[in-house]
Formats: structure tokens, C-alpha cells, sequence
């Protein structure tokens, strides 16, 4: 319980400061800023009523579902095999 409510705290906070120093660090240097692929990809499809909630679920729930099975499945998996822990 202690970590879940850490991570109501703490999540919230680090978001604050990520779009802070972006923020910033984009007006020092005078680069714009650029967006995620995947938020990209939603806006494109966010006007088809088909397309865009197969879009959502992809980017929401299929792609971060195969990335850990990738790296915490076989990659990690793997390098245990082969490095030990």
C-alpha cells in the first residue's frame, strides 16, 4: 500500500518536472519540441471512428505487452543464462 500511494505521489511529480525541463531547455537552446511517434500516430487517426480506438488499444495495450515479454521475457531471460544474476 505504501508503494502505491508513493506512486500517486511521486508520478504526478516527476511528470511536473519532465515537462518543466523540456519546457525550458526547448526555450534556452531554441528547439522545438517534438512529440512521441505514438502520440503522433493517435492524432493522425483520432478523426476515423475505426481506426483510432484499434490505434488506442495498440499503443495503450498490445505494444507495452510485447515490449516486457521481449526484455523481461527472453532478453533478461538470457542475459541471466549467459551472465548469471
Amino acid at each position: 500500500s505504501i508503494g502505491v500511494l508513493s506512486w500517486f505521489f511521486v508520478y504526478p511529480l516527476i511528470i511536473i518536472v519532465a515537462q518543466t525541463l523540456e519546457l525550458g531547455l526547448s526555450a534556452l537552446f531554441s528547439t522545438p519540441l517534438h512529440e512521441q511517434v505514438a502520440i503522433l500516430q493517435l492524432k493522425e487517426t483520432f478523426s476515423d471512428p475505426f481506426l483510432f480506438p484499434i490505434m488506442l488499444l495498440a499503443v495503450v495495450v498490445i505494444i507495452p505487452f510485447f515490449e516486457e515479454l521481449l526484455f523481461r521475457g527472453f532478453l533478461q531471460s538470457w542475459l541471466i543464462d549467459k551472465m548469471g544474476i
